[in-house]
C-alpha cells in the first residue's frame, strides 16, 4: 500500500536469450515505458535501462485514493511479449478493510 504523494521506484530486471553467447545476456533499451493505472493511466513514464538489464523509473503516486496496478506492456518483432503488471492500494489509513476481487 502507498500513500498519496509517496515517492515510487519501479524496477525490473529484463534479459533475452543469445544463442551465441551461449545464455541470457542483460536487455537494454529507451522505449520501455511504465503505466500507473486507475481507469485511465495517471503516469506514463519511460524505463531507464542499465547495461545490466536492470530497467527501473522514479515517480510520484497521484493525489487519488484508489487502487491502481503498475503495468509494463512491451512488444517488439522478434521478441517475446513482456507484460508485468500488480495491483496497489493508495490513500487509505491503516485499520480500512478493502477487498479485491480479481
Amino acid at each position: 500500500m502507498y500513500r498519496i504523494k509517496d515517492d515510487i521506484i519501479y524496477s525490473i530486471k529484463v534479459e533475452e536469450y543469445n544463442e551465441e553467447k551461449g545464455g541470457w545476456i542483460p536487455y537494454a533499451t529507451d522505449d520501455m515505458q511504465l503505466e500507473f493505472i486507475m481507469l485511465d493511466p495517471y503516469e506514463r513514464n519511460f524505463l531507464k535501462c542499465s547495461n545490466t538489464g536492470r530497467c527501473s523509473t522514479v515517480f510520484t503516486t497521484p493525489d487519488k485514493h484508489g487502487i491502481f496496478k503498475m503495468r509494463v506492456m512491451y512488444r517488439r518483432l522478434g521478441l517475446s511479449t513482456l507484460k508485468v503488471g500488480d495491483h496497489n492500494m493508495v490513500g487509505w489509513d491503516k485499520g480500512v478493510s478493502v477487498w479485491i476481487n480479481y
